[in-house]
């Protein structure tokens, strides 16, 4: 379906108080539809002239009326909002138009994740089901904003809150499952250590993945052109817990009494905490990387 419109497209919701999920359900819309202008309004006239729909009208079809009152436990949108319903159908368009480049195999994740976590939490807040909500949630936040005599105004102001928010929650979530794809294309050498192409935060991501239980150390370069080695944290367990951390002897030790301890030449640092040491190049880090793994 097409959304952009030569003239200008209307989005109507509900009038009165507003919540967490007309606010994204309404940021979401105009966001995908370019041209619009929002109504906020119970008149079913004008609701019935409008473009989008938007948690009010008591009616769902999933293309331009998104309701969710009237819904029962036997209907298959039950338990969604206003906000859940629009990503269900918008969220591609949404993720595309605010990152052309992804990938389609990571477009239904991204998707997914959003829709489970942040969109789930607003619709689970609308609907008085979010477990644990705090007054630093984001539903509770926006509610907050019902204040002052012009109650449009905060609701474009909420409309902005909300973006801010919810495009940089977006953009982690993207950067993440790019680099998760990039990691698991990395280079691995004798099994036990990863080479990574460029730096990028990947200790989690590889403590995560299946594919990398054998892996002890991760070759990071690093933007002057030296690299770092980093141990892999024991996923699940809190503090500094690693697979593996480099001999106890190297704690501490810096550039030539680094190199000299190991042999190894153009040594930078390890880290006195053992989780993290340095090398001028590329061979150096996996020489490195190598040798703490033999004296295990």
């Amino acid at each position: 379906m097409e959304l952009t419109k030569s003239k200008e497209s209307t989005i109507v919701t509900h009038d009165g108080k507003f919540h967490g999920d007309d606010v994204l359900a309404c940021m979401i819309m105009a966001h995908v539809s370019d041209r619009n202008i929002i109504i906020r309004t119970r008149d079913q006239d004008i609701i019935s002239t409008a473009d989008y729909v938007i948690d009010v009208g008591r009616d769902y079809d999933g293309n331009t009326k998104f309701d969710h009152h009237q819904f029962d436990e036997k209907s298959d949108m039950y338990g969604k909002a206003a906000a859940g319903l629009v990503w269900y159908r918008y969220g591609y368009d949404y993720i595309r138009k605010l990152d052309p480049t992804i990938d389609d195999r990571i477009l239904g994740q991204c998707s997914s994740v959003m829709a489970e976590g942040f969109v789930g939490d607003i619709d689970k807040g609308d609907l008085g089901i979010l477990e644990g909500r705090s007054s630093s949630s984001m539903s509770t936040i926006i509610s907050a904003m019902n204040v002052g005599d012009d109650v449009n105004q905060q609701f474009t102001s909420a409309m902005q809150v909300m973006q801010k928010c919810f495009d940089a929650t977006l953009l982690a979530v993207i950067d993440r499952l790019k680099s998760v794809e990039e990691v698991l294309n990395s280079e691995v050498i004798d099994g036990n250590i990863l080479v990574l192409k460029r730096g990028m935060a990947c200790k989690q991501i590889v403590s995560e993945q299946p594919e990398f239980d054998s892996i002890k150390f991760i070759v990071i370069p690093q933007e002057k052109g030296d690299y770092r080695i980093v141990t892999v944290p024991i996923s699940g367990v809190k503090g500094f817990s690693s697979r593996m951390n480099f001999p106890k002897e190297w704690a501490d030790l810096q550039s030539d009494e680094l190199s000299e301890n190991t042999g190894i030449p153009g040594c930078i640092f390890c880290h006195k905490g053992l989780f993290i040491a340095g090398h001028e190049t590329r061979e150096g880090a996996i020489a490195l990387a190598k040798l703490a793994i033999s004296k295990q």
